[in-house]
């Protein structure tokens, strides 16, 4: 039987993509990715808090120190942020530490559910306080932090505000409000040019 030259030739792009096919199935079905998860978020915020406790910018040693920890997309966002923030005079970026959700941190950060989302997985992450801030809903985390595999790598691609789910269902999360922060940018700067 011969077989009709796009089939040989879609079988062949098929088994390139098998690899990936493949990674993505191992690390949905892996029974340890839940336990994997966990320990490379509660290794960077091991790392991350101290330093946010510190008189300096966490996100820009984060961004400096540990920029594989991000996703390309997440990363470059929050690059682009963080130097915009550095040329202006007045706030034009983020104003809050955005893997804390706060502008004052809590003196640790523990880790609560974590649950798949499709190749991703949500890691809630809770402050813990002497006493809770009245700002922020009893049994909400401050963040959830999203993380997946890329390349055999667990990477952050993107933070989620829940405290701020309900009010802002379409920007409670950090690549939203870099993205729109940005457009505030592009906006100011075309309206200065026109005066």
């Amino acid at each position: 039987m011969k077989l009709p030259k796009i089939a040989v030739i879609t079988c062949c792009l098929g088994l390139l993509g098998l690899p990936d096919l493949l990674q993505a199935q191992t690390t949905l079905n892996d029974p340890d990715a839940l336990k994997s998860a966990r320990k490379f978020v509660q290794d960077f915020y091991s790392w991350y808090v101290p330093n946010a406790l510190k008189p300096i910018n966490a996100m820009d040693l984060a961004l400096k120190d540990r920029s594989y920890v991000f996703s390309p997309r997440l990363f470059e966002a929050l690059k682009e942020d963080s130097e915009a923030q550095a040329r202006a005079r007045e706030i034009v970026g983020l104003d809050f530490d955005p893997f804390l959700d706060t502008q004052d941190p809590a003196e640790r950060y523990q880790l609560g559910r974590i649950t798949q989302k499709g190749n991703t997985y949500l890691v809630e992450v809770f402050g813990v306080y002497d006493v809770r801030p009245s700002d922020l809903p009893e049994g909400l985390p401050e963040v959830i932090a999203e993380v997946a595999r890329r390349n055999g790598q667990w990477v952050f691609t993107n933070f989620l505000y829940p405290p701020l789910a309900k009010q802002f269902p379409d920007s409670a999360n950090l690549l939203a409000l870099l993205k729109g922060l940005k457009e505030d940018r592009r906006h100011s700067e075309v309206k200065h040019r026109a005066d």
